[in-house]
This record gives C-alpha cells, sequence and structure tokens, in this order.
C-alpha cells in the first residue's frame, strides 16, 4: 500500500547545562554560556514545520495484522526561533529570537513495525534544520511507540 498526508509537526532541538544557542553576527546561530550563576536553565531551537509522508506499508501474514512501513517525509519548515530560558536570582529571563537561517526544506527517513494497532516507528533526519555556515549541523533520531 502507498500513501501520503499532511502533518503538523513541532521539532525542539535542546542543549542542556550551561550552554545556549544564541543569533550572533550575520546570523549565524552559535553555542554560548548562560549568564554566571543562572539556574533553571532550558535553551531550544524550536522548528514548525508542515511534513509530507510517502509512505509503502507491506503486510504480513495470512490475518495482515503484521506490517512494514518504509518512506521519506518532506518537512516544509515555516517557522524557526531561538529560545531561551533562565532565572537569575529572584528574576525570571525569558527571549525568544527571530530571523535564524533554517531550511525551508528537510527530508526525513521513517519505518514503522507493527502488529495490529500496536507499533513502533523511527524517523531518521539526516539533513540539519539550519543552513550550511548558519549554526551547528545536527542530525535527529527519533523513536517512539504508538497504539
Amino acid at each position: 500500500t502507498y500513501s501520503t498526508g499532511l502533518w503538523v509537526n513541532w521539532r525542539g532541538y535542546t542543549l542542556r547545562g550551561d550552554k545556549c544557542f544564541v543569533k550572533g553576527d550575520q546570523d549565524v546561530v552559535e553555542i554560548s554560556d548562560f549568564p554566571e550563576n543562572a539556574s533553571h536553565k532550558h535553551s531550544s531551537i524550536n522548528i514548525f514545520s508542515l511534513s509530507v509522508p510517502f509512505l509503502f506499508t507491506q503486510r504480513f501474514g495470512h490475518d495482515s495484522k503484521f506490517k512494514v512501513t518504509l518512506g521519506p517525509v518532506v518537512n516544509i519548515n515555516l517557522r524557526g526561533r531561538i529560545n531561551n530560558e533562565y532565572d537569575l536570582g529572584d528574576d525570571e529571563y525569558d527571549s525568544s529570537t527571530k530571523g535564524i537561517d533554517y531550511r525551508t526544506l528537510t527530508v526525513d527517513f521513517m519505518g514503522v513495525i507493527s502488529y495490529s494497532t500496536i507499533g513502533i516507528y523511527c524517523k531518521y533526519s539526516p539533513m540539519s534544520v539550519l543552513k550550511t555556515d548558519k549554526g551547528p549541523q545536527f542530525h535527529s533520531l527519533t523513536l517512539g511507540v504508538f497504539f
């Protein structure tokens, strides 16, 4: 079976520890330090996308409850921003930075193994969401269970 559709996708790429994402010179996303003595630190790049999967499903067995699904997922990235939150003394800071140079289109590869209505999936993103020379190049791997 071949299938396609439309998903709404919100992806967050988070830094842990004392590091945060910042928009530097020439709109390049850089990794920097939170202010000294900051607590409750959180830094992420968030990307909002519409995703279009192009999937092939093969059913196995006489009852066809076992199936394997594979295929690419095209992401149309519509919005990207950096969010940084931290506390410094009694003050709370929450900043959002727009205008990061993310790729308009990215492609992921997805695989699903399922039996009846329970399954596991894996999605790999070989393309970094940030444009080349506009920030750290990273790739994500997502694993999950659905029912």
